[in-house]
């Protein structure tokens, strides 16, 4: 496990037509297994201006977020009187077999009170520690977050969240680490957390600039014709003309997660550009292109956008918002994977699809130089409680202020 936040998405009622080819100039952004579905917000669009000029300044707004309610569903299914005496019994059993360190024992019974569907934290927390303790350190990821996105008291996420940072520590991600046990103090005092975070700050976001990052799903392009190949859009243009009416004519038939579906680019810049449909015609291939000087494009594949929640997938399109020479993203969002623990020959409804398993709700920002096409810093913060974030109209500075987060951090 990478502490990989994933974008939530809204399911729309729409069919999306695949147009082109699947964009291979790129790849997505990073992901976990699966992802989960919430609101998608529209990209706003600047002043016009002609293609090849300057992607326009946005007029800057801080960069906020609203904290809403957020709790986990308690059971995903219902569970009946049978499977939830069948639950706790094999907790017990589990437990029992974890204590005398047959692991591998502990283990199985921890997946089979899991495979009533319950959304138990402490359970699927316990086996994750296991998990720890075998040193299978991405079984052990995978499920201490999705504990922390499950039912449990403030103790018991507060464990999650502590063996979670044991276990990113073990994956050489410093930061994240700290991150980890900064929000299992804040849920639960532990003179553990304390030691482990020792002089370092208490924030619960976490701050990673480029060097942390690796690669992004951006690039600068030259010309309409590098468009057109970072898109990868049908056709085989000889001229930049050819190249642009095949590049903007890449774009989904419908009006789908609020982009505009403006043939040819005819509307102010940045431009959305969608194709590949898939899982039903649920998703489809998002991108967006923005000019810059001499002929130059700043061009970024979001990956997957929209929700197909029988398979567990699904993605948000990001806020943008321009500030100087640099784009920040926001989106609000939640990892989600199928519950394959759960098993469906005990659904009482028939449905041979298992249900979906959430992590913790989040808020990330992205920052991107518009001109260079790298990322610069990334934030997350869990909601409700995240601190706030925003960018100086120069986008010379980032501010983080409130729950144990201020800080000043200046952008190339």
């Amino acid at each position: 496990m990478r502490f990989r936040w994933v974008p939530f998405a809204v399911l729309l009622p729409v069919s999306l037509a695949g147009c082109g080819k699947k964009p291979t100039a790129a790849s997505a952004p990073p992901a976990r297994s699966g992802r989960a579905v919430v609101a998608a917000v529209a990209l706003p669009s600047a002043g016009r201006a002609a293609p090849s000029a300057p992607a326009p300044v946005a007029e800057p707004s801080p960069t906020r977020f609203e904290d809403q309610p957020w709790k986990p569903e308690e059971y995903e299914p219902a569970l009946s009187e049978e499977a939830d005496k069948l639950f706790k019994r094999e907790l017990l059993v589990a437990r029992k077999a974890a204590a005398e360190k047959r692991y591998d024992d502990a283990i199985t019974h921890y997946t089979q009170a899991l495979s009533t569907g319950r959304n138990d934290a402490q359970c699927l927390g316990e086996r994750g520690y296991v998990r720890l303790l075998k040193k299978q350190f991405d079984e052990a990821g995978d499920d201490l977050w999705f504990a922390a996105g499950a039912v449990g008291s403030d103790r018991t996420l507060a464990q999650v969240w502590y063996n979670l940072g044991l276990t990113l520590a073990e994956q050489a991600e410093p930061e994240l680490s700290r991150a980890a046990f900064a929000r299992s103090l804040a849920l639960a005092p532990s003179s553990q957390a304390k030691a482990k975070l020792g002089q370092q700050s208490h924030c619960g976001a976490s701050v990673q600039r480029a060097e942390a990052l690796g690669d992004a799903a951006a690039q600068i392009v030259k010309g309409w014709l590098g468009v057109h190949k970072f898109l990868g859009s049908e056709g085989e243009p000889k001229t930049e003309s050819e190249a642009r009416q095949l590049a903007c004519a890449t774009q989904s038939q419908y009006n789908f997660a609020a982009v505009a579906a403006e043939a040819n680019c005819t509307d102010a810049p940045p431009w959305s550009m969608s194709c590949c449909a898939g899982f039903g015609h649920f998703l489809a291939m998002y991108m967006m292109v923005y000019p810059r000087a001499n002929n130059r494009f700043f061009a970024i594949n979001y990956g997957m956008i929209g929700g197909w929640p029988r398979a567990c997938q699904g993605a948000a399109m990001p806020e943008a918002t321009i500030y100087g020479r640099h784009l920040v993203l926001k989106t609000v969002d939640s990892s989600i994977q199928a519950n394959t623990d759960f098993d469906t020959r005990g659904d009482p409804d028939g449905n041979s699809d298992p249900p979906c398993r959430t992590g913790p709700r989040e808020l990330q920002f992205e920052v991107y130089d518009l001109d260079t096409a790298k990322r610069l810093l990334q934030v997350r913060s869990l909601t409700p409680g995240a601190p706030q974030f925003e960018v100086n109209a120069a986008g010379t500075q980032a501010t983080l202020r409130g729950a144990d987060c201020d800080a000043t951090l200046t952008l190339p």
